[in-house]
């Protein structure tokens, strides 16, 4: 494999472009089958497409050369990682990836990640601190070795800690888009929502919707979700409690109340649902607006069943307001809406468990 074909496809790996480097690797490794370099090339492109197997595959060839064997092992540990199912390989793999170079803080990164995931707390701190001493040949390397080491500390409990070495990290590399993906997870784990939902939408609007992580974009959604589901869920306990409220004060005033009055009022509460559902809906739904955000956003929504199913909650929940509007004191459907919306917010809480916030 020529020098300058090696560089072209690192360069697609490092500009976000797998797919590029794996088609020119593809062509390289078909003229020289055997080259480790090759192999540990095409094994980077295929793991950051996720296809593990075949990422497997090239790294362990890429472990034929002596010379590449540190950066093989850490390849085989990160496609290992992502395996629940071989916990016990991966501590391995990492494990062997620092024997190899010891003073690589990538591999020190890595074993400290594995020894979590062995439930050894303690030992992935010191490694994590060790990456991070290690990592001294640039302000990024260092930058991304303290967001994992403040991911551990965050999982061990150390929420104060893992603040301040966040903010350790985002100061020496504030505008990276990947520490930015790591930080709204961060914020998300450290219950920070808003601030969450505002590094994720700011990130978004000056980011091509093809570069942006794709964290950043489905993040984003859940917490549009999130604000747009509670604040339909209070509305919906509001609207009834205050118009059968006034129905009620009426009565206990000794006030007469027919049943044109009742009606009216049963109207007026389907009413002030429907305004304040709608406007509601369009303050959180308001960052939508941008093109940018817009886009990264919405190619998720159309495909996320919980999304659809959180739409059709909410149509509902409308169209209980406007049947309530048209048909009066016929058809009592206020209370409907607090009923249907318990079930949303309880649905949107269980959904998002499979999303990720640690990052680790």
């Amino acid at each position: 494999m020529t020098a300058n074909a090696l560089q072209q496809a690192q360069g697609y790996l490092s500009a976000g472009m797998p797919d590029r480097a794996r088609e020119l690797l593809r062509a390289e490794l078909a003229t020289d089958p055997t080259n480790p370099a090759t192999h540990l090339l095409l094994g980077a492109a295929e793991s950051e497409l996720d296809n593990l197997t075949e990422a497997e595959q090239h790294a362990r060839l890429a472990l034929t050369s002596n010379e590449l064997a540190a950066s093989g092992w850490l390849l085989l540990a990160n496609v290992l990682q992502r395996i629940p199912e071989r916990k016990e390989e991966f501590l391995a793999a990492a494990t062997t990836a620092v024997r190899s170079d010891p003073n690589d803080w990538r591999g020190r990164q890595m074993f400290a990640i594995a020894l979590y995931t062995a439930n050894l707390p303690a030992a992935a701190l010191a490694e994590a601190q060790h990456s991070v001493n290690l990592a001294v040949t640039n302000e990024y390397d260092r930058a991304q070795a303290l967001m994992t080491l403040a991911k551990l500390e965050l999982s061990a409990g150390y929420r104060r800690e893992a603040r301040e070495t966040v903010g350790q990290a985002m100061a020496l590399a504030p505008t990276d888009i990947e520490l930015q993906s790591s930080l709204v997870r961060m914020q998300l784990a450290l219950g920070q929502r808003a601030k969450a939902i505002a590094t994720a939408l700011g990130v978004l609007r000056v980011t091509p919707t093809d570069v942006a992580p794709v964290n950043l974009s489905k993040i984003a959604l859940f917490l549009i979700e999130l604000r747009l589901v509670f604040s339909a869920l209070i509305i919906s306990f509001l609207v009834p409690l205050l118009t059968f409220g006034v129905l009620g004060m009426r009565t206990q005033r000794g006030e007469w109340i027919d049943d044109a009055l009742t009606d009216t009022v049963i109207r007026g509460g389907g009413a002030v649902g429907l305004v304040a559902l709608l406007l509601v809906a369009s303050i959180q739904l308001r960052h939508l607006a941008d093109a940018s955000v817009r886009r990264a956003v919405l190619r998720f929504a159309s495909r996320s069943v919980r999304t659809w199913i959180i739409g059709i909650m909410l149509i509902a929940m409308a169209l209980c307001y406007l049947l309530t509007i048209v048909f009066g004191t016929a058809v009592i459907l206020l209370p409907l809406p607090f009923g249907i919306m318990l079930v949303t917010w309880f649905f949107h809480t269980f959904a998002v468990h499979a999303l990720r916030t640690d990052g680790i």
